[in-house]
């Protein structure tokens, strides 16, 4: 199986190098490596001119992301798409791990996995889950947990370019979250996989797209994505859209909180809640409130909520071990 890995550039010529030499450092597979400059400015021409002859190189006019994702897809070669970040890095036996899933597993479509996060200067800072489980996802599974939102690492997915053909080109009007659009779209009629390791490495900086994000951007991109998805699923799957739609209030409620937007914050989480009170007993949910919590309350208010939280948790443990009579109460009540 021939895989090529597309990625995408945009006056990203400080972390090119690093991540080329990521890619064409790879073995045990056959692959190409496409680089798609999407008309920076930084000189990519000098920065790509080393690697001559190893590196198949597309300039186009500055038309953004989706653009550039697809025309890497048109002119690659491989059975198998990978996708990498120009400021990310695969790391080693990345593509043979994802490829031999391909390989192993015909109904699969679509395999990614875990990534470490970097910060600017490279060190390693997290960890980048995936699934809540590493393994098969089967198709009706697949899709209804990534309505939850993008959850996949971008520079960790490979995808049959059967899949890709299926499902219709990156849109622009996904943007930002085509990724999300797509993955959702080939979820919705194959199966996915998810690696148990780590196969690349996904770097935060001030200059990422992930930094760049505005709530309204993401409210009017997402909001397509769901139309544009339940239009086309199975009948059976369309039931799903309330639900998608109580998620994504939930996300903006999120990344309002982010933005220090508190009635924004309140607004979605409230729309969110209104219309599906059960997810309040999700861990997301509660993810969202800590957020929204660091992210508006003055200080001393945090403080606070520290200092009652503290005995409630002790207390909560006494209860869970009332009929121990081992030294474990007492360890957790210090």
């Amino acid at each position: 199986m021939k895989v090529s890995v597309v990625i995408p550039v945009y006056n990203m010529a400080r972390y090119l190098p690093a991540c080329l030499d990521s890619v064409l450092g790879q073995e045990g597979v056959e692959a190409e490596a496409v680089v798609v400059d999407d008309g920076s400015t930084d000189d990519i021409q000098a920065v790509i001119a080393p690697y001559a002859g190893r590196v198949t190189y597309l300039r186009t006019p500055h038309q953004g992301l989706p653009s550039a994702l697809n025309a890497g897809v048109e002119v690659s070669g491989g059975d198998a798409i990978a996708f990498t970040d120009a400021d990310d890095l695969l790391l080693p036996q990345s593509l043979l791990l994802r490829a031999r899933v391909l390989q192993q597993l015909p109904g699969v479509g679509l395999v990614f996995g875990p990534a470490l996060v970097l910060d600017e200067s490279g060190r390693t800072v997290g960890l980048r889950k995936a699934a809540p489980r590493p393994g098969l996802l089967p198709s009706a599974q697949a899709f209804r947990w990534l309505l939850r939102g993008c959850r996949i690492p971008n520079s960790t997915v490979m995808a049959r370019r059967e899949a890709l053909a299926d499902a219709g080109p990156f849109r622009q009007e996904a943007f930002p979250g085509e990724d999300w659009h797509m993955w959702l779209r080939i979820a919705s009629r194959c199966d996915l996989y998810c690696l148990e390791r780590p196969v690349a490495c996904y770097r935060l900086h001030p200059g990422s797209i992930t930094a760049r994000y505005w709530v309204e951007e993401v409210d009017r991109s997402h909001r397509f994505t769901l139309a544009d998805v339940f239009a086309h699923v199975a009948p059976e799957q369309r039931g799903l859209e309330p639900l998608a739609r109580c998620y994504l209030e939930r996300t903006l409620a999120a990344l309002a909180a982010r933005s220090g937007r508190r009635r924004d914050f309140l607004r979605y989480l409230v729309g969110a809640l209104g219309r599906r009170p059960l997810l309040l007993l999700e861990m997301e949910t509660w993810g969202c409130l800590a957020v929204g919590a660091r992210s508006l309350l003055p200080a001393p208010v945090l403080q606070g909520l520290k200092r009652v939280k503290a005995p409630l948790a002790r207390r909560r443990l006494r209860y869970a071990f009332a009929d121990d009579s081992s030294e474990t109460v007492r360890a957790a009540e210090r």
